[in-house]
Formats: structure tokens, C-alpha cells, sequence
């Protein structure tokens, strides 16, 4: 099977199902990300140093690396502890991921970095607590995935970026959602938005 490589545009008011959305998710991870998200993330990266963690098969990372600004670096790391069950890649599409290295989120040097980046991290492990907890004062999170109560990160990342971190606005963002029909109704749904924020 070939990779699916080209972002969906969401000016073109792309209509997915939730079946559509499950085949996605091998090749794509979790995030519907948008070519418009990612071209508004270009810019805000500008000339910048980003890490991805927890960056499965490296879509997101990828596309950055084909938009990003003169002098901007784009890393991506995951250690492929999830890739086993219903959804997870095959060997095959381990061998073709996109981007990124095999690393895992504890041993990455983050003072090497301006932004940490982070979609979906897994739903209840602790790990996406310490990655914030290593970043230092100035750093940029960008985080992609469900909120508080969701199935992403813990109750203990999202209470420690509340405490240590100023969130701000990700309207523009937001506006460029890719939405998807939920379970065969006429409700346009997503769970999945941005959050920006700087540690303080």
C-alpha cells in the first residue's frame, strides 16, 4: 500500500466518515492536520528549532520539513512502543515512516530546542508530564490532540501546563480544522484543536 502524502487542503471541505478516518490512521497518525495549519505552523516556527516527540510515523514532522523557513530545524522522535494493535503500522510502514528517528522522549536533549511539539500523546502515561516538566523557561509547546478528559496525555500534564505555562490564542488555527462526519449522522465533529503556549 502507498503512502497517502499530500495534505488535505481545508478550503476543499474534505468529507470524511469515521471508516474514511480509520484508514487514515495508519498513514497519517491520529491528526487531520490541514495543509493551512501546517503552513501557519511554518511561519510560526520561522527560523526556529522544533522537536517533535511521540511523533509516530512523522507525518506532521515531514511536511514541516517541506515548508519550513531558511535556518528553521525540524527533528522528530518516537520510540515505537505503540505500534502493535488495531490501528498501529505494520513492519512495512515502519520501514517507510515518514520522518523521524527512534528515541525515546526521556533521553532527548530539550534545552537544544525552541519548540516541543507533541500530537496525541498516549491517553493516562505519565511521560507527557515530564516532557513538559523538561522544558525550560522561553520554550514553546505546540500540542495537538484531545483536551482535559479526552483520549490524549493525563490529568497531570494538563494540570502542570495550567500552572507553568501561558496558553494563547490558536483561533487561526482552529478556523482550518478538518472536521469529520461522527458515526454515520449529519454532526460535523472533532475532538482534535491546537494549543500554543510558552513556559513561564
Amino acid at each position: 500500500m502507498q503512502l497517502v502524502a499530500i495534505p488535505f487542503k481545508c478550503a476543499d471541505k474534505p468529507t470524511f466518515d469515521q471508516d474514511d478516518r480509520d484508514i487514515l490512521i495508519p498513514i497519517r497518525g491520529f491528526s487531520l492536520v490541514s495543509y493551512e495549519q501546517l503552513e501557519y505552523l511554518s511561519k510560526f516556527i520561522g527560523s526556529r528549532k522544533l522537536v517533535e516527540v511521540f511523533s509516530g510515523v512523522g507525518y506532521v514532522s515531514y511536511w514541516l520539513n517541506q515548508l519550513k523557513q531558511p535556518g528553521a530545524v525540524i527533528d522528530a522522535f518516537d520510540d515505537r512502543s505503540w505500534f502493535i494493535g488495531e490501528y498501529w503500522l505494520s513492519d512495512e510502514y515502519q520501514r517507510k515512516a515518514y520522518y523521524g528517528e527512534q528515541q525515546s522522549a526521556e533521553t532527548i536533549e530539550y534545552e537544544n530546542y525552541d519548540i516541543v511539539m507533541m500530537m496525541y500523546p498516549n491517553l493516562d502515561d505519565p511521560i507527557s508530564e515530564f516532557v513538559l516538566q523538561r522544558m525550560t523557561t522561553g520554550q514553546t509547546l505546540i500540542y495537538y490532540g484531545e483536551w482535559q478528559g479526552g483520549n490524549c496525555a493525563c490529568d497531570e500534564m494538563f494540570n502542570y501546563l495550567h500552572d507553568n505555562f501561558t496558553i494563547i490564542d490558536t483561533q487561526e488555527l482552529d478556523k482550518h480544522q478538518i472536521q469529520y462526519v461522527f458515526y454515520n449522522t449529519d454532526s460535523k465533529y472533532t475532538s482534535d484543536h491546537f494549543t500554543i503556549a510558552f513556559k513561564r
